[in-house]
Parts: structure tokens; sequence; C-alpha cells
């Protein structure tokens, strides 16, 4: 094959390497809003699914080896986690003890109410505060702290909280609570109807009737 003289090959000129770059600039502009939300709506669905599939191990670890398991959530120091609340109160280390960093754009809030203050159950709440077992995280010492607590049988404390809201952190900082974001920017994980466990709710659980 006989290759054209060189004064016949033409390359590209100043003006259509602008005109490309032009084009691609339009395009990434176009396409980087879409690709922000879509990184977004990962980052809060893989948190969202940690939570929830921790708070599934801290049950069927409570249920197999028959002691209670303490689940925390520490919203200002951005981290949750779960251990053996033996060990917890005899300050030892959990060989199981789980525990994770916030994502860095989200932030969490807790529904601090549970099914034993909704119905008026005092006892049950005098009896986790006399037996070490504090709604806070008097464990660790921080103030911020909430504990979920799973029963030796693997069921949901009626003292626990009643569930946890994951949110985007506002793009120009500070902090804002249920209700006042967008919805499609917060997932709400509660107890569902039976108790049973954590999930994805749509609407939070309302006070039980008597």
């Amino acid at each position: 094959m006989k290759l054209p003289p060189p004064s016949a090959r033409r390359g590209f000129t100043l003006i259509e390497l602008i005109l490309v770059m032009a084009l691609i600039t339009v395009v990434m502009a176009l396409v980087s809003p879409s690709l922000g939300g879509f990184l977004r709506g990962r980052s809060m669905q893989s948190e969202v699914s940690r939570f929830i599939s921790l708070t599934h191990y801290a049950q069927a670890r409570a249920a197999h080896e028959g002691i209670p398991i303490r689940l925390w959530v520490d919203p200002e120091l951005r981290t949750y986690g779960m251990a053996s609340e033996y060990v917890l109160a005899q300050s030892g280390q959990d060989p199981h003890r789980r525990e994770y960093e916030l994502a860095a754009d989200l932030e969490v809030e807790v529904d601090t109410r549970s099914f034993a203050t909704l119905q008026g159950n005092r006892l049950a709440l005098q009896d986790r505060w006399a037996a070490g077992q504090p709604m806070t995280g008097a464990a660790t010492g921080s103030r911020s702290q909430v504990v979920f607590r799973f029963t030796p049988d693997g069921f949901i404390d009626e003292t626990s909280p009643l569930g946890l809201t994951f949110r985007h952190k506002p793009l120009g900082g500070g902090s804002i609570r249920r209700g006042q974001s967008d919805p499609r920017d917060e997932v709400y994980v509660g107890q569902n109807l039976m108790r049973l466990r954590y999930e994805v709710q749509t609407n939070q659980i309302q006070a039980p009737r008597r």
C-alpha cells in the first residue's frame, strides 16, 4: 500500500482541538450533577446496609451465645458499633466487637423513643438503669452515645430506641433535623411492626394504642 505524500497528510487543526475540548467540557458539566447524586446515593445505601447488617449480626449473636448484646450509636463522634454487654460491664475486650465510622457526607439522628417510654413502662427502664444498661453510652463515657440492646433470646429490648435517621449533610455545612430536609436525602431505619428487627421504614412507628 502506497502512502500519500506528506503534503496530502492532514492532522487536527487548533480550531478542531478547541471545539473538541469545548464539547467535552459541556458534556462533563451536564453529567457532573447526576454523577454527584449517584455517588451520594451509593454512600447512603452502603451505610444503611452496613448498619442493618450489624443489627442482624447482633441479634444472631445474642441468640447464639445466650447473652445480651449492645449496639451503640454516637451522633457527635460519628461512630457506631456492637459488643457483648457482659464484656462492656467488666471493661474487657470483646474479640467480636465491631465499630465503624460514619461516611463523611452523612450524619445520623437517633429516635430515642422506645416502646417502654411510649407505653409508660417505667419498671423496664428502671430495671435497665439499675442493671447498668443505660440508654446513653455510660460504658464509654460519651454523653451523646445511645444504646440499642438485644436480649439473650435475640429479640429487641423494649427499652431500645425506635430507630434512627441517616441523612446527607447539608452542602453548605451545619446540621438539620428530620423533616427539615428533602425526604430523598434521608433514610429512616426503625423497628418493624412485629418488633422483630430493624429495617428501612417509609413511616415512623406510631405510639401503640392501649
